[in-house]
């Protein structure tokens, strides 16, 4: 099981990730059910590391790992992608509005202050992009617009998330 987690965070890695969102793809088509892949990047992290060092910034993606993990459901997969970006699937939503809540939950708990010892604070926040499966997409497409849609969020002030419209239209909020 070691191959497909992140040795830091304990998250599921890339390889993994790829894996369930190609299975996801199957399954949401078969059900005609909806699901979501997140991209998310973390602002500030490169100031962390060269602020406090490498240990600190360890310590930061530990701690987002863990904050995203209790800030999801138990059914979501949660990956590192490596550096400081991650990615999650959340599956068989209810109403594909949901989106937004699950990324502001995120946007949130990752802006918290993080100790990192001797009495400092790290802080960062993400940049988190959000794309809905479609009939026909593959694995790579899904990704493609996540990350599309993190790097509009990136590039439209930080700390917000931006979903990936399925007729290609995109809608940004800060939280």
């Amino acid at each position: 099981m070691l191959a497909f987690s992140d040795q830091l965070t304990g998250l599921a890695n890339r390889g993994l990730f790829y894996d369930r969102v190609g299975h996801a793809l199957a399954t949401h088509a078969r059900e005609g059910s909806t699901f979501a892949v997140f991209f998310l990047d973390l602002d500030g992290f490169k100031q962390v590391n060269d602020k406090f060092g490498h240990s600190a910034g360890d310590l930061v993606l530990r701690v987002v790992a863990d904050r995203l993990r209790s800030c999801l459901r138990d059914s979501d997969t949660v990956a590192r992608f490596g550096g400081d970006e991650f990615a999650v699937i959340a599956e068989r939503l209810a109403d594909p509005d949901d989106v937004h809540f699950t990324a502001e939950r995120i946007v949130r708990s990752v802006r918290e202050p993080i100790e990192v010892g001797g009495g400092r604070e790290a802080g960062v926040t993400a940049s988190v992009g959000i794309a809905l499966n479609r009939p026909g997409d593959t694995a790579d497409d899904i990704l493609r617009e996540a990350d599309l849609a993190m790097y509009t969020a990136k590039t439209t002030g930080k700390s917000r998330h931006v979903l990936a419209g399925a007729a290609g239209g995109r809608s940004a909020q800060q939280v």
